[in-house]
């Protein structure tokens, strides 16, 4: 029998044959072969997974860099949205300063303008993705708002503006951001000056789509020369949680971004589905420095209009459109508060809203259910026991974003 240790050799070890030398190689080179496809593979796995939790946005030892991309035709300017340089493993928008930033008042001198606003969720993979269009249901209700017209609109949920303002892009020019979000405004009242946009925001990892973005333009009216900074947002999931780094880093860094790329005398006004309503530390912070000018109260108030103009400011639902969110409408009025005229009744803003869930105990029903197989069948809830029974192997297959 062979020693236990005889694959083991020292230099004092005596060589008994070239057979036994033959063994001893052999089992070698397969135990080093052996090493070396092992090592191999973990390290493959290791690159993989590496890559795979940076592309959902984990943090590793170098941060990623946090460009603000300003547009002026083909050429980039790359803005810090904060200066210093973040601790290792920390998100750049967990770390902006401790307290909001002073932000200005607008100049209401006359001549006057009333801005007329558009801030629009357009349930993207919906409408355009499952419904194919909706017969433009979305560029319709556009259309039916257009007197007079809009003058610069907000869409979230939006990756293509030109299925999205069909019939209209003669008379706007029109933005594609990052992330979902998209801009116009319209040509023949107002000149652009500057165009950007910055990741301020990233989803919770307990409902995690992304980053998410403020997309902005500062726009000079041609009549009188009044100057607006437009933002378009769409807020950080889950609802009033603020995403990763919570509600109130979030509303600093929109507000960082006004204060960079904004002027002192600049009328702010800020849009967006927020993903935060009533009682939320986006709203709340966001307040501290701009007025909650409308909301159309879905969802406990996610959709709204910020804004530093003080005055009075006329707002209206349009409705959905086939969305699941209301657009909103509103004029703001960029002239001095004794020009103002009062606000009609329900146009200021609204309390919130919050549709009452079906009922999860619907009784016993059978069904035949094959118009659930239909085109739009599914789409809206009508508290029924077939609709239950019908629609909930349809519904849950696919996830959106709010």
């Amino acid at each position: 029998m062979e020693s236990m240790d005889e694959g083991l050799c020292s230099e004092d070890d005596p060589v008994r044959d070239n057979g036994h030398s033959t063994r001893l190689s052999s089992r070698w080179h397969r135990r080093h072969t052996l090493w070396v496809l092992l090592v191999g593979v973990v390290s493959v796995a290791v690159l993989i997974c590496r890559r795979a939790v940076t592309v959902h946005g984990a943090a590793w030892d170098v941060e990623p860099s946090f460009p603000a991309v300003s547009r002026e035709g083909d050429q980039q300017v790359e803005l810090a949205l904060v200066p210093t340089a973040p601790p290792a493993g920390k998100r750049l928008w967990c770390i902006g300063p401790p307290n909001p930033p002073e932000l200005w008042e607008p100049n209401l001198a006359e001549p006057g303008v009333s801005v007329k606003v558009l801030s629009y969720n357009v349930f993207w993979w919906n409408i355009f993705v499952i419904r194919k269009g909706n017969h433009n249901s979305i560029g319709k209700l556009i259309k039916s708002a257009m007197n007079p017209p809009f003058d610069v609109m907000g869409f979230q949920e939006c990756s293509d503006f030109n299925r999205v303002l069909v019939g209209l892009l003669d008379e706007y020019m029109a933005f594609q951001g990052t992330n979902g979000v998209c801009m116009a405004y319209r040509k023949a009242t107002w000149e652009m000056l500057t165009v950007g946009q910055t990741d301020v925001a990233e989803d919770s990892r307990l409902q995690f789509y992304g980053r998410r973005t403020a997309q902005w333009m500062r726009l000079k009216h041609k009549g009188t020369g009044k100057i607006v900074f437009f933002m378009n947002h769409h807020g950080p999931l889950p609802v009033n949680s603020g995403g990763l780094c919570g509600g109130r880093n979030t509303a600093i860094n929109l507000m960082m971004l006004i204060q960079q790329n904004g002027q002192p005398g600049d009328s702010i006004i800020l849009v967006g589905d927020f993903n935060a309503g009533e009682g939320s530390q986006t709203l709340a912070t966001l307040e501290k420095k701009l007025v909650r000018a409308y909301t159309t109260g879905y969802l406990g108030g996610i959709d709204n209009l910020f804004t530093n103009v003080r005055n009075p400011t006329r707002g209206q639902d349009l409705g959905n459109g086939g969305s699941d969110h209301d657009a909103l409408s509103a004029f703001v009025e960029l002239r001095p508060l004794e020009k103002v005229a009062p606000l009609p009744p329900g146009s200021g803003l609204k309390p919130p809203r919050v549709k009452a869930p079906p009922p999860k105990d619907r009784g016993q029903c059978q069904c035949k259910c094959e118009w659930a197989a239909h085109q739009d069948s599914c789409d809206d809830d009508d508290a029924t026991c077939c609709w239950l029974q019908c629609c909930s192997a349809v519904k849950p297959v696919v996830a959106h974003i709010l």
